[in-house]
């Protein structure tokens, strides 16, 4: 969605999220607490040409401002991000695969 903000968590397993980004146009934000995943998170999105950036922090008290939230986690650490997701404004779309 033109526009649209998206956040990715971790951000350097997303590559389909990207290439759709990329394809509509919105702006990635990525979380993650490693610095150098962190950095080849931000490699990745350069190559694809996507806007964004990626934070390093910790993704279970990082804001959530998105309007589409990309959560590649288990569904434990997902249960304990409920608290986090639950504070994200009134339409934000939550994407975890495979589970």
């Amino acid at each position: 969605m033109p526009g649209a903000t998206t956040a990715c968590l971790p951000p350097t397993l997303a590559a389909n999220l990207l290439a759709a980004a990329a394809r509509r146009g919105a702006e990635v934000r990525g979380i993650e607490l490693n610095p150098r995943q962190a950095e080849a998170a931000r490699a990745n999105l350069e190559a694809v040409k996507v806007a964004g950036e990626v934070d390093v922090r910790d993704m279970f008290t990082a804001p959530s401002e998105a309007d589409v939230v990309y959560a590649y986690l288990t569904p434990v650490t997902l249960s304990l991000m409920r608290a986090g997701l639950s504070r994200a404004r009134a339409g934000t779309r939550i994407i975890t695969p495979r589970y």
